[in-house]
């Protein structure tokens, strides 16, 4: 994974267009127009010294995002104006984390052999450069997923329409796909576990998970198990439990899947809930108000 933010977007694309990286994300990203020189972006050196800060500051809070009484939490290192885009970003991880510690192999290409890997690198580079040099619009994916009322829990998101609108339709498809894979109760118990939960570390073994599913019939365990794994201790769920989980034989078991799926996004709604708060104030401001 690459990451970029503002003027960051000039250099990460390039980095991406020559790594092996799954994914590219350009957050408030400084996109220029093709063969367009980055020098008449560049802001004066005392402005790059506050950018560098404002930077480390977000990096940090992003750390930090999983611990609601944490004080970069509490009180944001940003604005307003971009708080959906920085909180979007952040939930949507937190969600793509969870899926890669049960999914994702150890590397992204499908050889074992390390003499195959300089090779794979290089057509993985040509493939990844088609994709960076593809127009992409804000919006332009929505219709993917039909349109859907925004949840009270994801009221972060209304100063940015478009975000608003892709969270809302995410949140209903998984909420839709739940309801299809998790039996109630199973959708009950983890919901009322994260009600509660304030990101503590659920504990070094699984037993905790094992005592959570007891109040269950026998056969609702085993995806709970999973469910609750998932959402709260993603790094627990390991090929046994997803074998318990599968509900028909085999590999491709999209049960499965949508049971991961659906708790880890609703544990990446839970963390939104106590992400949406003041911006600390600014030296200005505190001379202001003094």
């Amino acid at each position: 994974m690459i990451v970029g933010q503002s003027h960051g977007a000039f250099t990460a694309t390039l980095a991406a267009s020559q790594l092996p990286a799954r994914l590219l994300v350009l957050v408030a990203g400084m996109i220029p127009t093709p063969g367009e020189s980055p020098g008449p972006w560049w802001p004066a050196p005392t402005t790059r010294r506050h950018h560098r800060s404002d930077l480390h500051a977000v990096v940090t809070w992003a750390r930090a995002t999983r611990h609601p009484d944490a004080p970069i939490v509490r009180q944001r290192p940003f604005p307003d104006e971009p708080a959906p885009e920085l909180i979007g970003v952040a939930l949507a991880y937190h969600y793509i984390n969870r899926m890669v510690n049960i999914f994702a192999a150890a590397s992204p290409f499908p050889v074992a052999a390390p003499g195959l890997k300089p090779i794979m690198r290089r057509v993985a580079s040509l493939a990844f450069r088609r994709l960076l040099a593809c127009q992409v619009h804000p919006g332009a994916s929505l219709d993917l997923l039909p349109a859907a009322p925004l949840p009270g829990d994801l009221a972060w998101t209304h100063g940015d329409p478009i975000i608003a609108d892709a969270y809302a339709r995410a949140a209903a498809a998984f909420d839709a796909l739940g309801r299809q894979a998790l039996p109630e109760p199973v959708r009950n118990l983890v919901s009322a576990r994260l009600t509660t939960w304030r990101g503590e570390e659920p504990g070094l073994s699984r037993g905790w998970a094992h005592s959570a599913t007891q109040p269950l019939h026998a056969p609702q365990r085993p995806q709970a198990r999973l469910a609750l794994l998932a959402a709260l201790a993603s790094h627990q769920a390991d090929a046994r439990v997803l074998d318990d989980a599968r509900t028909h034989p085999g590999p491709a078991d999209d049960e499965t899947l949508v049971a991961a799926a659906w708790a880890s996004f609703t544990d990446a709604r839970r963390i939104g809930s106590w992400l949406h708060t003041a911006p600390a104030a600014t030296t200005n401001q505190r001379c202001h108000a003094a």
